[in-house]
């Protein structure tokens, strides 16, 4: 089986893109309420917590770039298959 480094960087950027799109109010509004109303320290660290707050700041930050990346890999698609 062939990889070539563009393979794994579209891998990357579909990945990237999945985690773009979850909504917020419909999958992540229970944990980022349970984070809200709790007062235990450890709860901070937690793995879920974490990934939480990727995914949220990956809507934030990641949102123009992800959009040229976007259009650069259909263009590339386009022009060389």
């Amino acid at each position: 089986m062939f990889f070539s480094l563009f393979s794994l960087l579209e891998f990357i950027l579909l990945i990237t893109n999945g985690f773009a799109i979850i909504n917020k109010e419909r999958v992540l509004n229970k944990f980022i309420k349970s984070r809200q109303h709790s007062f235990d320290s450890n709860d901070s660290n937690s793995i879920t917590l974490r990934l939480v707050n990727l995914i949220l700041s990956i809507q934030t930050v990641l949102r123009i770039p992800l959009i040229i990346a976007n259009s650069f890999v259909i263009v590339f698609k386009l022009l060389f298959g």
